[in-house]
């Protein structure tokens, strides 16, 4: 190779590091406030209280796509997450065809509601083929009541079925926590709230 073939590589290369770095730092992160305690539940190895806040605002109505924030508490990887698109923010968007996918054997979802509590009667949750391929070993649900503390909502083994449809008692939540985990890696398609 001649000295600009060479030139020209190592200046690809650190036009492409630029680019990556960019793309880096432009992509918010996403984060939410952590503490070392335990949920109180067996199940996920790694688990953290949450913080959990009391709203005095209550919405009317089932909370719809617009209104619904998700986050990841399982770091999303780069390339099994950000390249393909699959945010945690899908979990929420209203389809289910569209995945949440962090790259782990593990998933911790928070969705909080950008405009008060809403009144929860019935949760579905869509594993789709996670589900069919019986993947999830364990997932559990928690709420946080608008006084301000975490509940569990409803929790099962051994997933079997693509739709998991779960009857709440009806509180008023201004937040919900969806934990799963599994021997391979797993994901969810969608979280319907009426």
């Amino acid at each position: 190779m001649n000295r600009s073939t060479l030139i020209t590589i190592g200046i690809v290369f650190l036009f492409c590091l630029g680019v990556i770095g960019y793309v880096r730092s432009v992509i918010p992160t996403q984060s939410v406030e952590l503490e070392a305690l335990t949920v109180g539940q067996e199940g996920l190895a790694q688990e953290a209280e949450i913080s959990c806040v009391p709203s005095d605002v209550f919405a009317v109505g089932a909370p719809t796509p617009d209104v619904l924030f998700a986050e990841s508490l399982v770091p999303e990887s780069y390339e099994s997450s950000f390249l393909k698109g699959l945010f945690a923010s899908k979990l929420v968007d209203g389809k289910s065809t569209t995945l949440a996918y962090p790259g782990s054997t593990e998933i911790d979802y928070v969705v909080r509601f950008s405009d008060g509590a809403y009144v929860i009667n019935e949760v579905t949750v869509s594993w789709g083929s996670y589900g069919s391929r019986s993947l999830v070993d364990k997932w559990f649900l928690e709420g946080c009541r608008a006084e301000g503390d975490w509940v569990p909502l409803a929790s099962g083994v051994d997933v079997t079925d693509e739709v998991e449809e779960t009857s709440v008692d009806g509180g008023r939540y201004s937040a919900l926590r969806l934990r799963a985990s599994g021997d391979e890696w797993i994901g969810v398609y969608e979280l319907e709230l009426r």
